[in-house]
Order: C-alpha cells, then structure tokens, then sequence
C-alpha cells in the first residue's frame, strides 16, 4: 500500500515537472539564431560605429554644435545658392558673415547674429572673383560637411572657411579652428571630404596640399 502511493506521487510529480517545462520553454527557444562562427553562449554588443557619411551631404549635421553652422545654415536659408566662405570675426560686433555664391557669377554677403540663428542684413558682393567662379562647380563637399570634418579634426570652433584652389588641379575648403589654446588650419579636399596635408613645397613634396605660393628656392 505505502509503496503503490509512493509510487503514485512520483508518476504525478513527473507529470507536473513535464507539464511545466513546456509551458515555459526552453530559454534557448526563443532565442535569437546567432550569426555563423559564433559561440551560441556568446552575447552579442550592438555595433558602436557609426554608420557612412556621406561627404556631399550635409542632412544630418548637428548645427547646435557650432555658432558657425548655424549662420552657415541661416545664410543657405536666405540666398539660394553656394556657400563659399565664412567669417566669424569680419562682422566686428554684429556678427559673423557668409558669403553666397548665386548663379554661379554673383556673390551675396549674408550677416547673421552673434548666434547664427538669425540675418541681420544682405550685402550685394557684386561678381565674383574668376577663380571662384572656377573652382565652385568642382567643390561637391559642402562648406557644412567640410567644417565638421574639420571640427572633427580640430577640436574647437570654427572662425573662417573658404573654397579655394590649390596647386594640382586641387579645390580645397580652408578651415581656421579656434581650440582651447591655439588656432589649427584644416585642409578639406572639396571633392571627397579627404584631410589634406599641408607642406611649404607641394610639387616636390608630392604634398599637393601646401601653399602653392610658398616654393623653396635653391640657396646653392
């Protein structure tokens, strides 16, 4: 009799313990298929990496960052055309300028507030330079993407940016960061975003990036 019971209570405590374990599941069940070549014990971080930028792009720049980005931002939003240069310190007290390139030909000077949220007035440039006009078409950065580069390089807030051309066929955007004790120049090559190395003799550094200007002469 004690041991039918005994028995009983045990064939009932497997049923129980059966019946349990397959309304919970597994833990493994419900578990996500871990990529091949991975440990199946092995937890998986999320990527930490951002994803591609794209240089001629500038959608997704964050102009809170900089007073610099947000009059560069203003100014597009006032002269439709090309941004081409930057100054924070050439409007003394009222604020920074930048100056729009339109239609290719025409320049617009672009003054914003101390902040770069607002215009405060539109300078009429008149034509631009022959050299702008030639190098404007081939800058397919933009002059925002280019100066979060070079914050990006630089750390710091940008002062003054320009489109210019450089020796071997280069277009380049100029950028002056201002860091905590120094200010640093930042070569952006204007096609792909690319740092460019500056050197005092280009061609024969193979240093495209240097001021063509500045050649050492041979002193023998």
């Amino acid at each position: 009799m004690f041991s039918a019971s005994r028995s009983s209570a045990a064939l009932v405590a497997i049923a129980v313990s059966a019946s349990l374990l397959a309304g919970c599941g597994s833990p493994d069940d419900d578990a996500p298929e871990q990529p091949d070549g991975v440990d199946e014990d092995e937890t998986l971080a999320p990527s930490t990496e951002p994803s591609a930028e794209n240089p001629h792009d500038a959608d997704d720049i964050d102009l809170t960052r900089d007073v610099a980005l947000q009059a560069v931002n203003t100014a597009l939003g006032v002269e439709e055309g090309k941004a081409v240069a930057f100054d924070k310190t050439g409007a003394d007290e009222t604020g920074m300028t930048v100056d729009i390139l339109v239609d290719g030909e025409e320049v617009r000077t672009v003054v914003t507030n101390q902040e770069g949220t607002a215009d405060v007035e539109t300078l009429d440039g008149g034509g631009a330079e022959e050299s702008l006009q030639e190098v404007a078409p081939e800058a397919e950065v933009p002059m925002l993407r280019a100066m979060q580069i070079a914050r990006t390089e630089s750390s710091g807030l940008v002062l003054d940016a320009r489109l210019e051309g450089r020796e071997g066929d280069l277009v380049v955007w100029t950028i002056t960061v201002e860091g905590a004790t120094s200010e640093n120049t930042v070569i952006v090559d204007a096609r792909n975003g690319a740092i460019v190395p500056e050197g005092d003799n280009p061609v024969e550094d193979n240093n495209i990036g240097g001021d063509p200007d500045t050649v050492d002469e041979d002193t023998d």
